[in-house]
């Protein structure tokens, strides 16, 4: 009876024995696959970076990448979340992103040879031992020439050209609080013509908009598509749909800032020195030699040719603080107001070309037309009106707080109040007169 007893312990010892061997073998299993799998985290679409995990794969077949899209404001809104702690790596073009990131302390510090260049720095906004940048993109305009010749409009080489009525209800664009490039577009052109050119060139080209896209990838699909003729994009873009559409062209602006591509390292990493090899993998010369080909179609790191002739730069500090501001004042001026915009608009037209030859109301007219361009908000107002310590990062949330409604409604009015006067400029005038009487 004994021996059996001993026997039968030693059996449950021996099961006990292979299951805890058998968790261990299942534990350590876990954290190697979990030590294998790279997550990056980006704001580009995983059609434009799939062709480069894929290559990665290729050559370090070991490690599985899986690639988590979101949208910059979504990711933002994960910053101070608990999932951010299972992101390995974060890809974007968003610099307001990264120094989210940057800020809360979830980046860690890259190693010296693999920090951005010296000569992109100046377009740089987040400048620190934590992101680098590998790649970069021009700003400009996505054109159909099918469409320019169908219409008999002529090319434009410039942001005003985009102003001429010639282009109503010819264009496209995006708003820039859903697309950080376009943001960033909007903020070249309010920094180098000012606060108050600056709204009155961006006011007038909406008024010759067919469309605001929420996307930037919209503008120049909606282009390529043939329902506006051009469209304010990032080169990349145009570089994707010209190798396999000869209707499309680009047109390079100078008013615009270059764009750089960054990468980080989150700090709570479980693959750092995996995440640091893909960061590697995308600065090496193979990858960089083709990038512009590739479906991401950005410029390389080894190429500075477009960086070293003049662009915007921008200052970081206006940049950041009025990032809010100039989203909210484009969807209450433009995004909201679209079709009472082009009303006006159309009505300026028609009475230009009615007194093409009298000074006296083309003066009246041209009066009009600063009135309805103007923004009523100056930068001084906009900017303490919105100071928000990371509150709100959209127009929907602030009119939920009952304060600063009553703020964007005093705004909306002045607005409406500006438009106002411009028709009632035009409806003066002895011509407009006479058609709005029904004469």
């Amino acid at each position: 009876m004994d021996k059996y007893l001993s026997a039968r312990k030693n059996n449950v010892v021996t099961a006990a024995l292979i299951i805890f061997c058998s968790l261990i073998m299942l534990i350590s299993y876990s954290a190697k696959a979990e030590s294998d799998k790279l997550v990056i985290l980006t704001t580009f679409s995983k059609a434009s970076l799939t062709p480069l995990v894929e290559e990665f794969n290729q050559r370090f077949p070991e490690t599985k990448v899986h690639l988590l899209y979101r949208r910059t404001s979504s990711i933002r809104y994960l910053l101070d979340r608990p999932l951010i702690q299972d992101v390995d790596l974060v890809l974007s073009s968003s610099p307001f992103l990264m120094k989210g990131l940057s800020e809360r302390k979830h980046l860690d510090q890259l190693p010296e040879k693999l920090q951005t260049p010296t000569w992109l720095k100046p377009y740089t906004l987040v400048d620190n031992a934590e992101v680098t940048t590998f790649a970069y993109s021009g700003g400009g305009l996505i054109i159909n020439s099918d469409y320019l010749k169908n219409h008999n409009l002529s090319q434009p080489t410039s942001w005003r050209d985009l102003t001429k009525p010639e282009y109503f209800g010819h264009l496209s664009a995006s708003t820039p609080a859903r697309s950080g490039t376009n943001q960033l577009m909007l903020e070249s052109l309010l920094q180098k013509y000012g606060w108050n050119e600056g709204w009155k060139l961006i006011m007038n080209m909406a008024a010759n908009l067919t469309t605001i896209s929420s996307r930037s990838f919209g503008v120049s699909d909606g282009v390529a598509k043939g329902h506006s003729a051009v469209g304010p994009v990032i080169d990349s873009y145009a570089v994707r749909l010209k190798t396999r559409l000869s209707h499309i062209s680009f047109v390079s602006l100078s008013d615009f800032t270059l764009m750089p591509s960054y990468v980080g390292i989150i700090n709570t990493s479980k693959n750092h020195s995996s995440a640091e090899i893909f960061i590697r993998f995308l600065l090496s010369q193979p990858v960089q030699e083709g990038l512009i080909q590739k479906t991401l179609a950005k410029h390389s790191m080894r190429d500075s040719e477009l960086a070293l002739s003049p662009h915007t730069t921008l200052s970081t500090d206006s940049t950041f603080n009025r990032e809010l501001a100039i989203q909210v004042l484009f969807d209450l001026s433009i995004t909201r107001r679209l079709p009472d915009l082009c009303e006006t608009w159309l009505s300026i037209i028609s009475a230009e070309r009615e007194y093409s030859h009298s000074p006296s109301h083309l003066e009246q007219i041209q009066k009009a037309k600063n009135i309805a361009f103007t923004m009523p908000v100056s930068q001084s107002t906009a900017l303490t009106a919105l100071s928000n310590d990371g509150h709100y990062s959209n127009l929907t949330q602030l009119e939920r707080d009952p304060e600063r409604l009553e703020v964007l409604k005093l705004w909306q009015g002045k607005l409406a109040i500006n438009l106002k006067k411009a028709n009632e400029l035009i409806d003066s005038l002895p011509y407009m007169k006479g058609i709005n009487d029904g004469k």
